[in-house]
């Protein structure tokens, strides 16, 4: 394989993790979820086939959501082809953006939006945040698009992506 003088051979891999917060909800959800299945089953006496199916389909989407939250992730890898984020069905599909697509990279989060949640988000035109709490970075794409997403290491990331950091406004 050929390294090329123009891409540093730099590779960094982080994991952001979701923290106590979505954990709260998802037991939270569970607990609802699971309750709504008992009072569909409350006089167990009368409960007919159809209410046991929405009884399970209730405990069954529980389950679910609480699950997605509990093991929320977002794998963020940077290699010689460019960045690559990965996280579960909360993030949507795994993007891969070359390093040449990058003009700009920062840490911290510089979007417009609101700044909390958890998974995808759109926080304003063009502009998306994939969020698993903690610190975050904000690229600036050369479409104009602006990325931000959750990262342990944000200073690393930066460094590996060797883009400018000096600003990751879209009126530069």
């Amino acid at each position: 394989m050929e390294i090329r003088e123009d891409r540093p051979s730099v590779s960094v891999a982080t994991i952001a993790r979701g923290d106590a917060g979505p954990r709260a909800v998802g037991v939270v959800l569970l607990v609802i979820m699971l309750g709504c299945a008992a009072l569909v089953l409350w006089p167990v006496r009368s409960a007919t086939t159809a209410d046991i199916l929405v009884a399970a389909a209730c405990a069954l989407g529980g389950i679910l959501l609480a699950g997605m939250l509990w093991r929320l992730r977002l794998r963020a890898t940077v290699d010689q082809g460019g960045l690559r984020l990965q996280g579960g069905i909360l993030f949507g599909r795994a993007r891969r953006i070359p390093r040449s697509a990058i003009r700009a990279a920062r840490s911290g989060y510089h979007l417009a939006g609101m700044g909390f949640g958890w998974g995808r988000r759109h926080e304003g035109p063009r502009d998306i945040a994939l969020r698993a709490g903690g610190p975050m970075v904000t690229i600036l794409l050369e479409d104009g698009r602006r990325l931000a997403f959750s990262t342990p290491e944000p200073e690393a990331l930066v460094r590996a992506l060797s883009a400018p950091s000096d600003d990751v406004d879209r009126d530069r």
